[in-house]
């Protein structure tokens, strides 16, 4: 497969596996949002970019988490003692993410589809040429 042909279902099979891989990475991304701790979100380029700097008590975060951005807002407080964390949170739906991740989805089905259709087919070949070799005539 170094020069982009396929030779063998089991060369077209990992190469599904490593399509099917990279989608299911990229669809999760929109699911399932990275867990940030307030301190990788204090020292991020996110926060470094804002002018003018936010006071040190107050921390943002923007993320997606399926067919929604959410903006969060971290305040740090002091009181008798006690240290706590308000958390604020914003969303807005954008539509076009729900059609994001369905187009993922189909993709992999699509795959799965037809990594079915290849292991069938190899497997038909396979008993092809078993039975070719089984009938032959002997001379």
């Amino acid at each position: 497969m170094d020069d982009g042909t396929v030779k063998s279902a089991d060369e077209a099979l990992h190469a599904m596996n490593t399509v099917q891989s990279f989608l299911s990475k990229g669809r999760n991304a929109f699911i399932i949002p990275k867990k940030r701790t307030i301190d990788d979100l204090v020292s991020s380029r996110n926060m470094k970019s804002l002018i003018p700097n936010l006071p040190s008590d107050l921390t943002v975060s923007f993320y997606i988490q399926g067919h929604k951005l959410i903006f969060a807002v971290y305040l740090l407080s002091q009181s008798q003692g006690h240290v706590r964390f308000d958390t604020f949170q914003a969303e807005c739906s954008v539509p076009w993410l729900s059609e994001a991740i369905a187009l993922f989805s189909d993709a992999l089905q699509l795959c799965k589809e037809l990594k079915d259709k290849i292991t069938v087919f190899s497997q038909n070949k396979d008993a092809n040429l078993l039975g070719s070799r089984c009938i032959s005539p002997v001379s």
